[in-house]
């Protein structure tokens, strides 16, 4: 990995080999927590309004979850969703009930009906304690306290990046920018200030990469349980995060086959040695991911109260016939994971766009070259030899965002008879890995030094974007 280790003992603590000095500290503090946090912020401050991308549905999954019962597909919003969705308003224009009088569902965009049920219910569990103190403690409105859950996603997620970096030798001088990239990308901003099941992406690909890398270099008694966890974690939070599972179960096999004292054993032999070290812990991750998404699919399928073909929420999406090419093609958006989604733009207090014209031109320069770089990151392993752990995961973590995409796609297709329209933020568990692997990839101290020009920059620019007016 030439100029990205750093003589790391296996045996130093965690928090040592993360931080090994005060600078280091103060540098992940900035880029984890201080950045990911004011972007976040900021963008909820100015975007008050509801997003069009199924928040409404994704509050009143929280709402229910509160009053301690899972939402069923087929369900109407709860009349306090509703009275919100008047009072709030969208980013795009929707004809609504006004804020004042009474509030019937099918008055609503999609008659009103719960459509979001489909999902695990993992992320509004854990969002349920946590805006109640943001509005018990700091004083936010319902939505807001939601919505700064994802702050703490984002951060926590990208701590967990920072400790798999160092504990895999990664210099802290190219973890710095591996985390502004990504905190300072389009669809990180968004949907981490919105209430949605992708704001715990990042956490998700960032804690199965932590995870599997403890059990790489420093196996132990909490691996199998631990791994188990964590996939099943992650799987529950949305289906679709069993990317970074599927990519670390592989790349555990690739690494375990490799094995030095492997090689002598006959084919017999070295298969049995080679899985009786994989099965405790890329076994585990890939069965434990697995269970979590087959586990739900059939008790969605028991609690949905309609037909999921016929439900008006998804009437807008069963527009043109849809074939298997149809679905395909639209999955190739899960390799731009940062900048592939709809984001809605700044809109004033009557929920009125509003762009300068300066934004409005320089923002796909930025999503270009960020795409470029992430993509580059990932097929770094196409064209060296050998190749090492961050290069087979880039490939990985390209490979399975796309295979797990167009899965999620052939079953919306299949079970709803819609157009899925697949957009990148379906393949956001991978992009911290991309991130990583990118950063591993670079050779050369002016490209790092390019790289960093630019990751600062796409940071500072990501606050003209959320300010022109």
């Amino acid at each position: 990995m030439a100029d990205t280790t750093t003589g790391l003992k296996t045996s130093d603590g965690l928090f040592r080999t993360s931080f090994p000095t005060w600078r280091a500290l103060v540098l992940a503090i900035l880029v984890c927590i201080v950045a990911p946090f004011s972007l976040v912020t900021l963008h909820i401050h100015e975007n008050p309004r509801l997003s069009p991308i199924d928040e409404p549905a994704e509050f009143d999954y929280i709402s229910r979850i509160a009053h301690e019962s899972i939402p069923r597909l087929g369900q109407p919003f709860l009349p306090s969703t509703l009275q919100m969705m008047s009072c709030t308003g969208f980013a795009s224009p929707f004809h609504l009930p006004p804020c004042k009088g009474s509030h019937h569902p099918a008055d609503y965009p999609g008659a009103g009906y719960q459509y979001e049920a489909q999902q695990p219910p993992t992320y509004y569990a854990i969002s349920v304690p946590l805006r109640w103190v943001g509005v018990h403690v700091f004083g936010f409105d319902g939505l807001t306290a939601a919505r700064a859950t994802g702050a703490l996603w984002l951060s926590a997620g990208l701590l967990l990046l920072w400790m798999t970096g160092r504990l895999m030798g990664v210099a802290i001088r190219r973890l710095g920018p591996a985390m502004l990239l990504l905190l300072s990308a389009p669809v990180v901003i968004y949907q981490s200030s919105i209430v949605s099941n992708d704001a715990p992406s990042i956490f998700a690909g960032s804690l199965i990469a932590l995870l599997s890398v403890l059990a790489w270099k420093r196996p132990g008694r909490w691996t199998i349980p631990t791994l188990a966890l964590g996939a099943l974690l992650v799987t529950t939070i949305k289906a679709v995060d069993i990317i970074p599972p599927l990519v670390f179960a592989t790349l555990l096999a690739i690494l375990y086959w490799k094995c030095a004292d492997l090689a002598d054993l006959t084919p017999t032999a070295r298969l049995r040695a080679w899985f009786v070290r994989w099965g405790p812990s890329g076994g585990v991750l890939l069965l434990g991911g697995v269970i979590g998404v087959g586990v739900w699919v059939i008790v969605s399928h028991q609690l949905s109260l309609v037909n999921p073909r016929t439900l008006p929420s998804y009437s807008s999406l069963r527009h043109a016939p849809v074939d298997l090419a149809t679905v395909l093609s639209q999955a190739i958006s899960a390799l731009n994971p940062l900048n592939g989604s709809f984001s809605a733009p700044l809109t004033n207090a009557k929920g009125v766009p509003i762009a300068s014209l300066a934004s409005s031109n320089l923002q796909p320069i930025t999503g270009t070259l960020l795409q470029y770089l992430l993509l580059a990151g990932g097929l770094a392993g196409l064209f060296v030899k050998p190749r090492k752990w961050a290069h087979w995961m880039g490939l990985l973590a390209l490979l399975f965002a796309y295979i797990a995409t167009a899965m999620v796609g052939i079953g919306q297709w299949q079970t709803y008879a819609v157009n899925p329209e697949l957009i990148g933020r379906y393949g956001l568990s991978a992009a911290p890995l991309l991130a990583l692997a990118l950063v591993v990839a670079i050779r050369g101290r002016w490209v790092l030094y390019g790289l960093w020009t630019f990751s600062l920059s796409l940071f500072g620019l990501s606050f003209f974007y959320l300010l022109s007016r």
